[in-house]
């Protein structure tokens, strides 16, 4: 009779229930745990990192971290377990991450060696959960690469042709706004007053209006191409908020003073830039939903949220 009851497909869907549920327990355990040991180790180089985030400059950081975590929860998946050949993998690709970092470290690379954080972390996840969950989590993974600072050297080349557009579109927004204005490379001077410094450089919230336009990407169901065209939509993006964020301080500062100006473009700086993009990544969605997908009878419309057992 026991032999019978265990027999029965009901009795063995309990069991295998069970046992993916201790195998999900297992998977989660391990990758934090193995998380957690990454982290310590990682410790001299990343606290570097989280004090810059401190600064004006790279404020965003914080919330580009909270992003990525944000894009990681949508898209987990109970029950994706690695297999023994996936877990050697993993551990190969750890070996080989660590091995790298040593390498930087021994040659000054500061900045390679905080980046080889990003393969060692996929390679925890790839012990953990295979390579279907190391591609599930792949947009968050790279949304942390937007957490590290650029060399000085980089950022000027990338960035700095961008910021030059900026800053002029800014100066002719405030001159046609009746403002006696005039720009001497980044810094923008109006009438007889002291010159308006951008304190953000090269366009650095370039890596926040990107972390934004990733996670609007990946928390809503688009066609590969539609994510591509939210991605690479942040680059002008962030020309516009900028523009909007230096346009509004230097009206404050030809009405206001100093104060009032650095105060808009600096503590404000950030939640002017995210106001901007939400709007402009909002407005986007929108005109891709109705140019190129039809809204279904349930009522579904252009952002739809993203089913977790998808890609």
């Amino acid at each position: 009779m026991a032999d019978a009851l265990h027999s029965t497909p009901e009795t063995r869907l309990l069991v295998t229930s069970s046992t993916a549920d201790r195998d999900s327990r297992f998977s989660w355990t391990a990758f934090a745990v193995l998380s957690a040991c990454l982290v310590w180790d990682y410790r001299d180089v990343m606290l570097p990192v989280v004090a810059s985030w401190r600064e004006p400059v790279y404020a965003h950081g914080w919330l580009n971290l909270v992003l990525a975590a944000m894009v990681a929860w949508r898209r987990r998946r109970l029950g994706l377990e690695a297999n023994l050949s996936e877990r050697w993998n993993g551990v190969l690709l750890l070996i080989c991450t660590l091995a790298l970092r040593w390498l930087a470290a021994w040659r000054g690379m500061l900045y390679v060696e905080s980046l080889t954080f990003l393969p060692a972390l996929a390679g925890v996840l790839l012990v953990a959960g295979g390579w279907l969950r190391l591609r599930r989590m792949m947009p968050a993974l790279l949304m942390l690469v937007l957490l590290f600072p650029l060399p000085a050297a980089w950022d000027s080349l990338l960035l700095g042709p961008m910021q030059s557009l900026a800053v002029g579109l800014s100066t002719f927004a405030v001159q046609t706004l009746g403002v006696e204005a005039y720009r001497e490379g980044n810094t923008i001077f109006v009438a007889e007053l002291d010159g308006l410094i951008d304190a953000w450089g090269r366009l650095r919230c370039l890596y926040l209006v990107l972390g934004l336009a990733v996670a609007a990407s990946f928390a809503w169901r688009w066609s590969r191409w539609e994510r591509t065209v939210l991605i690479l939509s942040a680059l002008p993006i962030a020309v516009v908020a900028n523009v909007v964020r230096l346009t509004l301080a230097v009206l404050l500062f030809w009405k206001a003073g100093t104060a009032a100006a650095d105060f808009v473009s600096n503590s404000l700086g950030v939640w002017i830039i995210v106001a901007v993009t939400a709007g402009l990544l909002y407005v986007e969605g929108l005109l891709l939903g109705q140019l190129f997908r039809e809204t279904s009878s349930s009522g579904r419309g252009p952002f739809r949220s993203e089913e977790f057992t998808g890609s």
